[in-house]
């Protein structure tokens, strides 16, 4: 059993989900420890996973933006799992609604303003989401909204148009 932080903003119960599961193995985003020190002991993730999911998980550090996320890609049921870089939250409550929609996340999938506030370095963001893209994945899971069950690889290139478009590879197919 894993628990996983997966960036510098998830991990406000993972003291007491250790507590509650003590032989559960404890991840964390990288630069987590140094933000926390209050956190339980684990092994930071990288690029590299674990042995405990190796051959079934594939992972990778999203470079350039300070939320420091870790996004995976679970092979067997070719899905994308993300925290934190996109939204895809289609009900709530009014303050819910209205907060998201100020937010630039409520109604479609999409990447917050908040995120892109914290886009420190975009070509290395952008090499990061390419590498994501590379994977072979259709559906897509977000920590905050709806499951894309399908198409998730076409709604990806989408919603990080913006970024993906940096790349060399684009820059001269528009030349």
């Amino acid at each position: 059993m894993a628990l996983v932080a997966p960036n510098r903003f998830h991990h406000l119960f993972l003291g007491r989900a250790a507590e509650a599961f003590p032989r559960a193995q404890v991840f964390l985003a990288p630069g987590l420890r140094r933000r926390i020190a209050s956190l339980p002991p684990g092994e930071d993730l990288g690029d590299d996973p674990p042995a405990l999911w190796r051959g079934a998980i594939d992972q990778r550090v999203v470079e350039g933006s300070a939320a420091g996320e870790v996004a995976f890609h679970h092979r067997p049921s070719r899905t994308l799992i993300l925290a934190d870089l996109a939204f895809n939250l289609r009900s709530g409550g009014l303050w819910t609604r209205l907060a998201m929609r100020m937010n630039g996340g409520f109604g479609d999938l999409a990447v917050t303003r908040l995120l892109r506030s914290n886009i420190r370095d975009p070509d290395a963001f952008a090499r990061s989401l390419d590498a994501m893209r590379r994977w072979d994945f259709d559906r897509l899971v977000v920590a905050h909204g709806e499951v894309v069950e399908t198409g998730a690889r076409a709604a990806f290139g989408r919603v990080f148009a913006p970024w993906l478009g940096r790349l060399p590879e684009a820059r001269a197919s528009s030349a």
